[in-house]
């Protein structure tokens, strides 16, 4: 049984950091100009292939040599300066290819009929060797063991492609989502009316309800009262808020609230608001 749900290191197909190409490219560059311009330059450090002359073109220089050359430098500038996956492994392949053909195009000159690349210069057998080793195989070989090495690193998908990616898209969202509430009008707020202290101390205006009033509701209606004045509901909830007065008693008559030698009580009339005997 799988505990994997989903993927956790989504993104970063196609997109790549440029840091990923950066030693590749830059050893591409190097080699793949110095495929290029050596047979031309060579007889300056007499090192060279025939013809000797300087800044001589001929067709097995131009097949043999700069296409190869150029090849890997085109290569190393993919790889350099490009963070799509698919144009940096571009760049790995025309490598591949124009090491290759430095190595494989000097074995097949007797077959094809493009040219000849000549013959090597050198007095001595280790001085021929080093010719055609930095002319065509040693260079040949180096510069697509780092052009495989590129197309290898970038065929794996890295932690830090997603995070990078996924930084991409944060930054891509926030972008849009700022440009369309940039894009929406924003309605004008009104200003609140200034009030001052006078105003706010004023007391409240006779025609609304005072609060306690049940908000004017008149009982039985359902309908608001506007004038200000409550309704007899509310006119007796206060009457039973607010405490009864109780008058002066005289200083023989008993408390109303304790019961007298006969074991009657007094109780309090609600009209006159005299003490009377049950």
């Amino acid at each position: 049984m799988s505990y994997y749900t989903a993927d956790p290191l989504s993104g970063g197909g196609m997109r790549m950091a440029r840091t990923r190409g950066l030693a590749s490219g830059m050893l591409l560059l190097v080699l793949g100009a110095w495929a290029a311009i050596v047979p031309f330059i060579g007889d300056y450090l007499d090192f060279a292939y025939t013809p000797t002359s300087t800044w001589t073109w001929t067709s097995g220089r131009g097949w043999y040599e700069v296409a190869p050359g150029a090849a890997a430098f085109l290569g190393g500038l993919l790889l350099l300066f490009s963070a799509n996956r698919a144009v940096a492994s571009l760049g790995s392949w025309l490598g591949i290819a124009g090491g290759a053909w430095l190595i494989i195009g000097p074995q097949l000159e007797t077959v094809l009929d493009i040219g000849s690349t000549g013959t090597p210069t050198g007095t001595s057998n280790g001085v021929i060797a080093l010719e055609r080793l930095f002319y065509f195989d040693a260079i040949g070989a180096a510069i697509l063991l780092v052009a495989a090495v590129a197309l290898g690193r970038l065929s794996v998908r890295s932690v830090g492609d997603v995070r990078a990616a996924r930084r991409r898209e944060a930054a891509a969202a926030e972008s849009l989502a700022a440009e369309r509430a940039a894009a929406q009008p924003v309605a004008p707020v009104a200003p609140a009316p200034a009030t001052t202290t006078a105003e706010s101390a004023a007391p409240a205006a006779p025609g609304r309800p005072r609060p306690g009033d049940y908000h004017g509701r008149v009982s039985g209606t359902g309908r608001a009262r506007g004038n200000g004045t409550p309704c007899g509901h509310c006119r007796a909830r206060r009457q039973r808020r607010q405490p009864a007065a109780s008058p002066a008693l005289p200083p023989h008559a008993p408390s109303p609230r304790r019961r007298d030698r006969t074991d009657h009580l007094l109780e309090r009339d609600t009209d006159s608001g005299s003490l009377i005997q049950v």
